[in-house]
């Protein structure tokens, strides 16, 4: 039995506290929740992954190639175990998967605003989510595709319409779209990609 430091809650004590604690859907700028949410949300969407992590093997993107993918939602799930595995003890590892819990929705919810932010719009209004339905609403799938080819240097403009049928009727928002390499564009998108444009 785990015995009880003096000065420190128990563990069904943090259990309790972080249980109780609603995770605000738009933390303010600037609060650890806010910067937790962010790193997540991050994570989320590949960023600070090493690329060898994504494609292990150069050779898998030949020059002038298009490999389209779908997000193992699994492997998503292993991600951030690791990362709420950080700094935990015995102590806190009923709280944290409370806590992880709590701020799921809220990162997932969070993921097609993240390229509207860094663009000054909103969710809506940024090319290629605009008549999405729901465009806020947190995707169930992720998906993309990796472009390695002349054009991604030659065309810095090079703008994209991904859509879940391949009529093009059901557009998708966009959730990453950028350069990782001067002839490598990745982009993720919030859905199922079947066409893109």
């Amino acid at each position: 039995m785990p015995r009880e430091v003096p000065g420190f809650a128990s563990r069904a004590e943090l259990s309790e506290r972080v249980g109780a604690a609603a995770v605000p859907q738009d933390p303010r700028p600037g609060t650890d929740e806010h910067q937790v949410i962010s790193w997540l949300t991050s994570l989320h969407l590949l960023q600070g992954v090493p690329f060898a992590y994504l494609v292990p093997d150069i050779r898998m993107l030949p020059a002038e190639s298009i490999r389209f993918f779908q997000v193992d939602n699994a492997w998503i799930e292993a991600l951030l175990d690791g990362a709420f595995s950080v700094g935990a003890t015995r102590a806190t590892a009923a709280s944290g998967t409370v806590l992880r819990a709590a701020t799921a929705p809220v990162v997932r919810a969070r993921l097609p605003r993240v390229r509207a932010a860094l663009l000054g719009a909103e969710a809506g209004d940024v090319a290629g989510a605009g008549d999405v339905a729901g465009a806020g609403d947190a995707p169930e799938a992720i998906s993309g595709f990796l472009l390695r080819s002349a054009v991604v240097s030659g065309w810095p403009g090079l703008e994209v319409r991904c859509y879940a049928d391949t009529e093009g009727q059901q557009p998708l928002p966009l959730l990453r779209f950028e350069p990782v390499a001067p002839a490598l564009l990745f982009c993720l998108v919030g859905g199922v990609l079947r066409r893109a444009d």
